[in-house]
């Protein structure tokens, strides 16, 4: 069933007959709408209070004395100070009704937005402070379409703060609150529009055209966009539609003006980016002279046909190419000698269902997980012991496309030099722009300043709340030293512009990932001097055809690509494979990724002991439709190493072209050339006489529990052997190591056939407060045998399982009724948990929201609940995370449906 328009232009079907103007009282919806015309400031008499506010944590928030709207802004959440540009007054009453009820003091905590500075909403951003922050090239285009990101954003905060400040009673304020953050941004902003005024692209005083209707919802489900939430407005919805596809939209001319296409044809143009060119394929100029067929036959073309006509009233029909660049397009529509400016943004994305798009997945349930899925997991841990990352992808959240093509736009203004926008039709290009701004100082994140031992930054459930971040930092990248992060929010960006996307994580990632070879040197002391290489390393896979390649069919599957390292990729994962580096793009970069080296130098001589297989030793992603299975994932190292290696890389000569092509330097002797008696073995070197076994265990245990690693030496031959042995842990924080937890250094011998083991044991007080949020500790240990000069080392990684948080709630819900919900978790640790915190979201039921807990006893139970109101129908999943000074990171969550 169609969706009813704004405009009352019916969407067209195979039975529909458009009725006369006056049979749908559109002339009565005119007059409504022209009167309600006007600026931002046009209100009315609307009683607004002023004084505090509670929001949902029971803090104390202020709330401004009136709703600013047009002029200078002041700083959101506090006294917002403005222009007014109409008669707004307070309601003096209900403001002394409110201080009477609610006290005067201000947790700035509890309400970061506060902190948001705005922008002027009659001029364009603040060029010169946003390129001194960001860097980037500041254009026009570029300001304009910033400017419409962050008035989308201000509507939401500001309607959410006016709303909560006509409410007189305390508990109604914490209710308006939660209703409030259960609303979209485009809802909260329709509403603040709807008594101010109707969106501007829809009527028009003079001009030819009198309004157009996009019939954003119906093409919706049509084009599979229908889930984006920022089509979802009656009034200010818009178009988002799949290249490769038809689109249905209407038109009504202005009064006085007669439709006779034939005599005076209409002439509809679509413009991308900030200069648009025919020759460049940004610019696309339709003639509709009223055939009623497509006169393209080719889906790599545009076209226009006339569908329906009545009256003043045309309904056409729209082909997108199935090449045409990504991101948002804008049209005008010329009739006669004049020309109507439609001031929607509207969305081309790629097209997963188009066989002639170059992104094309044949496979339902692959699209179902890699385009539509808006929650995964992302894996961290240990090889021994991979544990997933939940994490809420929202890619059809209000913020999240347009935040995501602002980015490419960014990232194609500051590079206008080498590129321009006609690559923004390339799967190659858009993936590769991405990569480049998810993890940069002009992008969404960026590395800590200051990195001490112990650092964690701040904890994040999803990538709304990433980007609401950072407009409340007034596009200040936010801080993080996680890759899993990075990952998160590339999948986010990469599915809601249609590209099947996914998070991979490869375990033992060297942190040099341009060469094949990772140095340890030992000292004579048995201590390890330098660390190379992290537990993990998380990338990301897209899913395209190459067609830049000379053989695109050989190349078609997943591609690599790292949003961490400056956008390396893509890389086709076969390349990667077969160690094809002179490919494009980076394919070095993944392969030394994979299969670099690990070589044991002691006391700065020739390698003592070479490991092939540490490195990359497992790489896996998320099982398709495996969403509640904690730590269930699909395995797939064999997509990007064989078993023993890469093809062709069997031999020392063929190894070292490899090599030597990735360093592009001359070898060193120490590389991998060897003296003819120093000969590589793949398992140590040749000639040495190892005549001591050596096996070590590391014991995975919970979190607040003693850690144990075991060594277990045994001596094979007939003689006694003099051991020294060094065993020692430190805590990991990603890509860097901390100090020594604790130490055991042991001399002893061993008599013949003897089997002795020794064992570390770390007691939780010596490892609570040095762990972050991943709780790895590695252990090191290296044994020498004096008499025959055996050298062995190892280290390993082990991660601690860490507590659940319990969520309780019904498996049902209904859309706009009650839905209760509860969280619980016991502090595991002999601790006091100190600055507690729980954030929890839920995309069409919850925007983030924030609570801060009092600090929580050893053994002690933490309870909150909360009550919800869904917004939308669906699958969702509802996800929580706690955290504290001492304690990261601890999750819970629930897939709930939620019933139209």
């Amino acid at each position: 069933m169609a969706t009813p328009t704004y405009s009352g232009i019916p969407y067209p079907t195979s039975s529909t007959t458009l009725r006369r103007d006056t049979q749908m009282g559109s002339n009565r919806d005119l007059n409504i709408m022209s009167q309600r015309r006007g600026s931002i400031g046009q209100i009315g008499q609307i009683p607004v209070t002023s004084g505090y506010v509670l929001d949902s944590t029971s803090s104390v928030i202020p709330a401004p004395s009136m709703m600013p709207t047009t002029g200078q802004l002041g700083v959101v959440g506090q006294y917002a100070t403005g222009t007014m540009s109409s008669g707004i007054r307070a309601d003096r009453s209900a403001e002394t009704a409110t201080e009477s009820l609610i006290p005067k003091r201000v947790n700035q905590m509890d309400m970061e937005f506060q902190k948001v500075k705005l922008y002027d909403s009659r001029k364009r951003p603040d060029s010169q402070n946003f390129e001194e922050s960001n860097g980037a090239m500041f254009s026009n285009y570029l300001a304009h379409r910033l400017a419409r990101v962050v008035e989308d954003y201000r509507r939401y905060k500001y309607e959410e703060a006016r709303n909560m400040s006509q409410q007189f009673s305390p508990s109604f304020l914490g209710e308006q609150q939660r209703r409030a953050s259960s609303l979209s941004l485009t809802q909260r902003a329709g509403s603040f529009t709807q008594l101010n005024q109707i969106h501007s692209s829809r009527i028009e005083e003079t001009g030819p055209v009198e309004i157009v209707e996009w019939f954003q919802r119906d093409n919706g489900r049509e084009h599979r966009t229908d889930r984006y939430e920022i089509i979802q407005d009656f009034r200010r919805g818009n178009p988002v539609y799949r290249r490769g596809q038809n689109f249905f939209f209407a038109m009504r001319l202005a009064s006085g003006r007669v439709l006779d296409l034939q005599r005076t044809p209409i002439f509809v143009t679509f413009n991308f980016g900030s200069n648009p060119s025919i020759g460049k394929n940004t610019r696309v100029c339709l003639t509709v002279t009223g055939d009623r067929e497509f006169m393209q036959r080719d889906k790599s073309d545009w076209d226009i046909r006339v569908h329906h006509q009545d009256g003043n009233t045309l309904t056409l029909q729209v082909n997108v190419s199935a090449i045409a660049p990504v991101g948002v397009w804008s049209c005008e529509i010329q009739h006669g000698n004049e020309i109507y400016q439609c001031r929607d943004d509207i969305y081309i994305l790629f097209n997963p269902y188009c066989s002639e798009d170059p992104v094309y997945l044949d496979n339902e349930q692959a699209r179902r997980e890699y385009v539509h899925n808006e929650s995964g997991k992302i894996y961290r841990g240990t090889v021994r012991n991979p544990r997933s990352q939940k994490w809420l992808y929202s890619q059809f959240n209000d913020i999240v496309l347009p935040m995501a093509t602002l980015f490419l736009d960014r990232y194609t203004e500051g590079n206008r030099d080498v590129i321009d926008y006609t690559q923004r039709g390339s799967p190659v290009y858009v993936s590769r722009a991405l990569a480049s701004m998810i993890f940069s100082k002009f992008g969404v994140l960026r590395e800590p300043e200051n990195r001490e031992e112990n650092f964690s930054t701040f904890n994040f459930t999803g990538t709304h709340s990433v980007f609401e971040k950072l407009l409340e930092q007034n596009f200040r990248p936010v801080e993080t030293d996680q890759s899993y992060i990075a990952s998160a929010v590339y999948v986010s960006c990469c599915r809601a512009l249609g590209l099947p996307c996914r998070s991979v994580t490869s375990y033992r990632a060297p942190q040099d990932k341009n060469s094949l070879n990772i140095d340890m040197y030992w000292s004579e002391e048995n201590e390890r001097e330098s660390d190379l290489y992290q537990p993990y390393q998380c990338w990301n896979d897209v899913w395209m055809r190459r067609e830049d390649l000379s053989t695109p069919t050989s190349h078609i599957g997943w591609q690599a690509i790292d949003p961490n390292n400056k956008g390396y990729g893509p890389a086709p994962s076969e390349a990667i494979r077969r160690g094809e580096i002179g490919l494009s793009h980076n394919i070095y970069h993944f392969y030394s990724l994979l299969n670099s080296q690990i070589r044991h130098f002691y006391n700065n001589t020739f390698p003592e002991k070479i490991n092939i297989d540490e490195i990359g030793r497992l790489i896996i992603t998320k099982r398709q439709d495996r969403d509640e299975d904690d730590d269930e994932y699909e395995d797939i190292t064999h997509l990007y190493k064989k078993k023993d290696g890469v093809e062709f890389a069997g031999t020392d000569d063929e190894r070292l072209i490899i090599m030597n092509a990735v360093r592009g330097s001359t070898p060193r002797r120490s590389s991998i050339t060897l003296r003819s008696t120093e000969r590589l073995n793949l398992v140590g070197l040749a000639g040495r006489k190892e005549d001591l076994l050596i096996d070590w265990s590391p014991n995975v245990t919970s979190l607040g529990q003693p850690l144990q690693v075991s060594l277990f030496m045994q001596n094979t031959s007939n003689e006694m052997r003099s051991i020294v042995v060094n065993l020692f842990a430190r805590p990991v924080y990603q890509s860097v190591v901390g100090r020594k937890i604790r130490q055991f250094r042991r001399q002893f011998t061993l008599q013949p056939s003897q089997r002795e083991p020794i064992t570390l044991e770390i007691l939780p007080q010596d490892y609570q407060d040095r762990l972050d949020e991943d709780l790895t500790v590695r252990f090191y240990a290296s044994v020498y045998v004096k008499e025959t000069n055996q050298f062995w080392a190892g280290d390993e990684d082990v991660t601690l399982s860490r507590p659940k948080m319990n969520v309780q709630t019904r498996t049902n819900a209904q859309v706009d009724s009650d839905f209760p919900v509860s969280f619980s978790f016991v502090n595991p640790l002999n601790m006091t948990l100190t600055d507690c915190y729980i954030f929890y979201e839920a995309p069409g039921i919850t925007k983030p929201v924030f609570r801060r807990c009092r600090d929580m006893r050893p053994g002690e139970m933490l309870n909150i609940s909360d009550n919800l109101v869904p917004r939308k129908g669906g699958d969702t999943k509802l996800l929580a995370t706690f955290n504290s000074r001492q304690l990261r990171n601890i999750q819970g969550s629930r897939v709930v449906n939620v019933r139209e």
